[in-house]
């Protein structure tokens, strides 16, 4: 009888137990030091509203349980901020997400961030064209972090300025940031451009 009881007990127990799967599509959308954290998950695996923790920490902790740090803990959302967690630019991490039920848990989805090597380099916070006497100003503001702070205390900025008239765009013009200096400044033309590092 008490074989039986067991036995019982152990079936119920395995088939009320459910696997939750980790999170996928995980994604870091990184631009200067905006870093959000995204994922997709099957919400057919669970008949209430899941949430999901995420954390990071450097990559040669990552094997050290007690070195994460959690961003976000048990949220609805399928994202997760990172932008303020004060992630040094040229280190590496390790970041991770799972979802979370009411008694359950997924495996942990884990993987490498560099922001150094993965962060897109934004547009300038500001592009300002002055006129002169036969003169064009360019004024580019630097891109900015999410402290309002410029781009250039964390990596060197380059940038390339192009622009040609509006009926001629074969003919591109050199750059220049110190003045552009024009034939006719009642024509139209067209600015590009870019920032790099």
């Amino acid at each position: 009888m008490w074989v039986l009881k067991w036995c019982l007990t152990f079936i119920f127990t395995t088939t009320v137990t459910t696997v939750l799967y980790s999170p996928y599509n995980v994604t870091m959308e990184a631009v200067n030091t905006r870093y959000i954290l995204l994922w997709d998950w099957d919400q057919t695996q669970a008949n209430y509203t899941m949430t999901f923790t995420s954390a990071y920490t450097y990559s040669n902790n990552k094997h050290i349980e007690e070195s994460y740090r959690t961003a976000c803990n048990r949220t609805a959302k399928r994202q997760c901020d990172f932008s303020h967690q004060n992630l040094f630019y040229s280190a590496s991490y390790v970041v991770r997400v799972r979802a979370e039920g009411k008694r359950e848990s997924s495996p942990w989805f884990v993987r490498r961030f560099c922001p150094d090597e993965q962060a897109s380099l934004g547009p300038p916070s500001r592009v300002e064209v002055r006129s002169g006497e036969a003169m064009l100003n360019i004024i580019i503001a630097e891109p900015l972090t999410v402290y309002n702070t410029s781009m250039s205390t964390i990596l060197p900025l380059s940038y390339r300025v192009q622009y040609w008239e509006k009926h001629n765009p074969q003919r591109v013009i050199p750059d220049s940031l110190d003045g552009v200096e024009i034939g006719a400044l009642w024509r139209p033309y067209h600015l590009l451009q870019n920032s790099f590092r």
